[in-house]
């Protein structure tokens, strides 16, 4: 099942908005050269949080044990196994991510 940038996009939005509510200024930590989100340390979370299972369980998204990231794909931190062709998927990810983080920059200096 390929997954559509529009469900990836509202994902990203979802988790750019609970970032900015548990991780005041979030944006700020990361680094858009380094950003790989198939990357447990240089993905969103693991840029804010020190490694991605760190940054889902900071916020709640899973619990250990057991490990289920059906909350982190909800918020666009990770995909699912089923979403079609990955790469691509992991590719657009990261940039919608990187749209949000430059958006709060932007407004931040505004």
């Amino acid at each position: 099942m390929t997954v559509s940038r529009n469900t990836l996009e509202k994902r990203v939005k979802l988790g750019a908005h609970l970032l900015d509510r548990k991780s005041e200024g979030w944006y700020e930590d990361i680094s858009l050269p380094k950003l790989n989100m198939e990357n447990g340390i240089s993905c969103i979370l693991g840029q804010e949080f020190g490694d991605y299972w760190e940054g889902a369980k900071s916020l709640k998204l899973m619990t250990d044990p057991p490990i289920d990231e059906k909350k982190a794909i909800a918020y666009g931190f990770s995909l699912s196994d089923g979403e079609g062709n990955k790469k691509s998927a992991w590719s657009t990810l990261a940039e919608l991510w990187a749209f949000e983080v430059a958006k709060r920059l932007v407004r931040k200096s505004a």
